[in-house]
């Protein structure tokens, strides 16, 4: 893992004294985990698999979509750092080039980079912010009461929290219950 990143300067709320968990910790569950933490509820991850093992494509994220991330003091710079420079290439009808263009401005780039990279990113700054990210913790069914949510695990334990997250993605437990039943 490389060096952790330089949180002091982040600018979280009080205490919600509220907790939430996250089930499933890809790109959308760390970075929920991240913003949620600022918010200032208590943040956990729970991960079906053994460790984060990812490959995958290229992504790109335009300008508008970088405001939650350059809320996140260090993150945009290790992002950057590991992202490559986008141009739009324009070529004439028959094929002659007109120009290149780089995409968003030098201050507001969009950013492209390996997911593997951004995935990596964000679990080591859910990790800087002692965010708990438990491995091996397959949810197989969802529960409520009036009070708390919760998932049961493969292995029959049960955890609860205040609020649930569902990140867990398309054909998984959460999915069934959400489109209850509907394909």
């Amino acid at each position: 893992m490389a060096e952790k990143f330089e949180l002091e300067s982040m600018n979280r709320y009080p205490e919600s004294g509220l907790s939430l968990m996250i089930v499933g910790g890809g790109i959308a569950g760390l970075a929920f985990a991240i913003e949620a933490h600022q918010k200032g509820y208590k943040v956990r991850v729970v991960e079906r698999r053994p460790s984060f093992d990812d490959f995958g494509d290229i992504i790109a994220i335009q300008t508008p979509a970088l405001h939650t991330l350059k809320q996140w003091p260090g993150f945009m710079d290790r992002l950057r750092a590991s992202s490559f420079t986008p141009r739009t290439v324009i070529k004439k009808y028959y094929g002659s080039l007109i120009g290149k263009f780089p995409l968003g401005t030098p201050d507001d780039p969009t950013l492209v980079f390996n997911r593997f990279e951004f995935h990596n990113i964000l679990e080591e700054y859910a990790r800087s912010l002692n965010i708990p990210i438990e491995f091996s913790s397959n949810a197989v069914a969802y529960f409520e009461s009036d009070e708390k949510g919760g998932v049961e695990l493969s292995d029959g334990s049960k955890l609860e929290a205040d609020i649930v997250v569902a990140a867990d993605g398309v054909g998984s437990k959460s999915w069934k219950l959400i489109l209850r039943g509907k394909e």
